[in-house]
């Protein structure tokens, strides 16, 4: 009788720690999406200009001003990005969108993964292909235009 005390105790322990743990996974991931989060998506009525510049080496950049449609899917793919948490990356493009009302954000990217204010990153559905056709010339609109100055940041 007592080997079934023993192991019963044993028991209540396990789950107890094992409720414990969850509890604390839980808030950790909740306080984690919370705090780090910045996602806010675009409306295209308030974008007036998305530029895409491409650093190189020794401080030199290259910029593309994106075309109306090429905006439009910009911003709808973006609006469905999700998260992917909190990540690090040497990005590979940054895109200036300038608003209507003057103001601009600034996203960072690197492939898939787009990141705002901070180190928390959204997956982007249509990934570097997007950025390459761009680049490349390979996407069916043609850019507005084309530039070799960097957005003051």
């Amino acid at each position: 009788m007592k080997k079934i005390n023993d192991i019963s105790k044993f028991t209540v322990w396990i789950i107890a720690i094992l409720l414990i743990l969850l509890g604390l996974i839980y808030s950790i991931s909740h306080t984690v999406k919370t705090k780090y989060s910045d996602f806010h998506k675009l409306d295209i009525d308030s974008v007036n200009q998305i530029v895409l510049y491409e650093f190189k080496f020794k401080g030199r950049c290259d910029s593309i001003i994106l075309s109306e449609n090429q905006c439009k899917r910009f911003i709808i793919n973006w609006n469905y990005s999700f998260p992917v948490g909190p990540c690090k990356f040497i990005p590979k493009y940054t895109l200036c969108v300038k608003m209507k009302n003057g103001q601009s954000r600034s996203l960072r990217i690197n492939g898939r993964v787009i990141k705002e204010q901070n180190d928390f990153g959204y997956e982007f559905l249509l990934g570097d292909r997007f950025y390459e056709s761009i680049w490349n010339g390979r996407d069916k609109d043609l850019p507005a235009s084309q530039s070799n100055k960097c957005c003051k940041q």
